[in-house]
């Protein structure tokens, strides 16, 4: 099946997903009319009674034929946007990828970020998994909340509804380095649906940071190991890019460095990967999936993730895919690292402590 006839199948099979709507409107905004007018005219007649049996007979055929028929065009039409949408932008994109719609991340990958708690429901989807320039990710929806129809009015508390991603680090022995923007509420508050308070607040030697972020570690010379300068300033650049818009807020977005491994979660409203406005115009279409993707490639390559070392020169040579400029170069870099983390500017690291200059990737010292 070509691009357009999947296009032209995929708006038919949108129509039929939605046909539940009108028949119902049909069955019942018709029948009632129908017996509310017909009792007020013709109250001793038996038009009452058939427009009764009408809407019996429609709402059967509602249930036996029209509803199970929208769910089976529901189900192609997310098969049929997936095949010829999702895996043909993923593997344009990215190496080995591999994508599950219909799966997410289980509730325990979700723990082992350590950034949110869990409600008392959860769910996820969008499981994508695979390579950019060597550099492995996986990344789902979750949503997850707790619902009290107790109270004295019903009520759902949502604990976390956006995207979380998983990436490959070429980094060693970090136990654990947290960075939370503030956008989210302030762990010390006690609020129960982020997670840091238990470790050390560390702060930044960055005014700008610390107003932006608030940064928690098990130990203080991981966090300054880990958020050098240049890590700092693209941090900053991707709290620019998704987190607001002047002074209006749009996602909160937390990382968690342990270990081989960066957790990062980002609160939205819109999911991933789904299909957009119908009739489903492609160039629409694109530009929104690759905005979707653009996500997961703005943060492997603003963070500098990628070893070079690993890299063919082509691959090195590469240029960045619509990523925007950094406001540094690894050459200014070196210049820039601060070795220091004491109030009075003093350092308490011994000398084979400090940490080596920046120079690409996140390197530490074993």
């Amino acid at each position: 099946m070509n691009l357009h006839d999947a296009i032209t199948k995929m708006n038919k099979l949108h129509k039929e997903s939605t046909r539940v709507f009108p028949v119902l409107g049909i069955t019942w905004g018709g029948g009632l009319l129908g017996v509310i007018g017909s009792a007020l005219i013709a109250p001793e007649s038996a038009a009452p009674v058939i427009f009764i049996l009408y809407i019996v007979l429609g709402t059967v055929y509602l249930i036996l034929s029209v509803i199970p028929k929208a769910k089976e065009a529901e189900k192609e039409l997310k098969t049929l946007y997936k095949d010829t949408f999702l895996n043909g932008m993923f593997n344009e994109f990215f190496d080995n990828a591999r994508y599950m719609g219909t799966f997410g991340f289980t509730q325990h990958k979700v723990r082992e970020f350590e950034l949110h708690d869990l409600g008392e429901s959860f769910e996820s989807e969008d499981h994508l998994m695979g390579d950019y320039k060597g550099v492995h990710f996986e990344q789902a929806d979750v949503h997850s909340w707790t619902y009290y129809p107790k109270r004295e009015h019903d009520s759902t508390e949502t604990y976390f509804y956006g995207r979380m991603f998983i990436f490959d680090l070429p980094v060693y022995s970090i136990q654990s380095v947290k960075v939370f923007n503030k956008l989210v509420v302030d762990v010390n508050t006690g609020d129960h649906r982020i997670r840091g308070s238990e470790q050390n607040r560390v702060e930044m030697e960055s005014v700008q940071f610390n107003n932006a972020f608030s940064v928690y570690s098990e130990d203080a010379h991981d966090a300054f190991y880990v958020l050098t300068p240049p890590m700092m300033d693209r941090l900053m650049q991707i709290y620019e890019r998704y987190c607001k818009i002047g002074n209006h807020a749009l996602h909160n977005i937390s990382f968690h460095f342990k270990g081989s491994k960066l957790y990062f979660t980002m609160e939205c409203d819109n999911k991933a990967f789904d299909a957009g406005k119908f009739p489903i115009s492609y160039p629409d279409e694109k530009k929104k999936l690759e905005g979707d993707i653009q996500v997961i490639i703005d943060l492997i390559e603003a963070l500098n993730l990628i070893d070079k070392n690993a890299l063919s020169e082509k691959e090195v040579d590469e240029p960045i895919r619509d990523f925007w400029a950094p406001s540094w170069t690894t050459e200014d870099a070196a210049s820039e690292v601060d070795t220091t983390n004491m109030a009075d500017g003093s350092s308490d690291y011994t000398e084979e402590e400090k940490p080596k200059a920046y120079t690409g990737g996140l390197k530490l010292k074993l």
